[in-house]
């Protein structure tokens, strides 16, 4: 355990000495209390810290855990890759928000389940796009 902290409910904020500490660590885990998928500040944090696998873990309302991870490409040019990740982050949220929204509109999706998985399939597309891997599983209770 390199560093433990307490944050508010959606958001937490780290000081510098302890984004040194973190810096190169294997696995960055932390709670996410709604069970939501890696936010953008977590893929972005991963990758300015040269984490190995950021990690978020939640409890599903049947009482399943689920765990995301997204393991960074140890073999991935740095040049600039935190400024990549980060305008790729936000060019691929813009266009699965776009499917969901015509889903939606021709009755294929919920808003509930377009809510429920918009991270989800970002982190997936971005996954790809960088050789990194992406994963999404649940243990049942």
């Amino acid at each position: 355990l390199l560093h433990a902290q307490s944050g508010e409910e959606s958001t937490i904020d780290f000081t510098p000495e302890a984004m040194e500490k973190m810096r190169g660590a294997a696995v960055f885990s932390h709670n996410h209390p709604q069970a939501s998928s890696l936010s953008p500040d977590d893929i972005v944090l991963g990758a300015k810290l040269d984490i190995g696998e950021m990690r978020a873990v939640g409890r599903l309302p049947d009482g399943s855990v689920v765990t995301y991870s997204m393991r960074y490409n140890p073999n991935q040019a740095p040049q600039n890759f935190v400024g990549r990740v980060a305008v790729e982050h936000d060019r691929i949220g813009q266009e699965v928000f776009g499917e969901f929204k015509a889903r939606i509109a021709r009755g294929q999706l919920t808003v509930a389940e377009a809510n429920g998985t918009h991270w989800h399939e970002v982190n997936g597309r971005l996954a790809e796009r960088f050789g990194m891997t992406y994963t999404r599983t649940v243990k049942a209770r």
